[in-house]
């Protein structure tokens, strides 16, 4: 069991670097292409490896394993990109919503709720952009956008609760230290990601605990 999770893991890290080294060739300055350092393959190596670990043990089902596997690698590679060149390749959220809609329907959805999810994944950053004059960037926008259909629409509001609470706090944290001026750019799809991640893995843990505290 545990020998195939790490096979998987090893393949899925494997298209994860395939796809940087295609983003990097693409969009990267000259001479930056192909140079993926271990900062990159061994925390993408140990997270996938330990996701399909679990999902191993807990003997989860094939369109379970490929939306949360789709969930990391998309997580990884954008985030990857947005930190570095500032900006996220379509050919990223194309593939993940490919692989996302794929294990939508392998593990059985509803159409209705995917396509609320896409509104309230992309459409309220879409209304930020429009409202702020640019202040959330289009890639960020179809990035939670592909998230949102595989979230559906509770899980991708509490997502977006999170990116914005982690983002704020997080770059209040940078701005006190120093490490960043008030005016310097920030990239949000980390924190997108981290949301989208956390929602699919534990939201309706999330969900129902604070359903508990509010009806007492």
């Amino acid at each position: 069991m545990y020998f195939y999770a790490a096979a998987a893991s090893f393949a899925l890290t494997a298209l994860a670097l395939y796809a940087v080294r295609l983003v990097e060739k693409k969009v990267g300055v000259s001479g930056a292409g192909y140079k993926i350092g271990l900062s990159f393959i061994g925390p993408v190596f140990i997270i996938v490896l330990a996701a399909n670990i679990y999902l191993a043990y807990i003997r989860a089902v094939l369109g379970y394993s490929l939306l949360l596997n789709t969930l990391l690698l998309t997580a990884a590679v954008s985030s990857f990109q947005d930190l570095k060149y500032r900006e996220i390749e379509d050919e990223i959220h194309i593939v993940a919503m490919a692989a996302g809609l794929a294990g939508l329907i392998i593990k059985g959805f509803d159409p209705l709720d995917s396509f609320f999810g896409l509104l309230a994944g992309g459409g309220a950053l879409l209304v930020i952009a429009v409202l702020t004059k640019g202040g959330m960037g289009g890639a960020d926008i179809k990035l939670n956008a592909v998230y949102g259909i595989i979230l559906g629409l509770k899980l991708s509001v509490l997502s977006l609760f999170i990116a914005f609470t982690v983002g704020a706090f997080t770059s209040l944290l940078l701005i006190l230290f120093r490490l960043k001026g008030r005016k310097d750019f920030i990239p949000f799809s980390p924190f997108l990601s981290l949301g989208a991640l956390t929602s699919f893995a534990f939201g309706g843990s999330i969900i129902n605990m604070y359903l508990s505290l509010i009806n007492g």
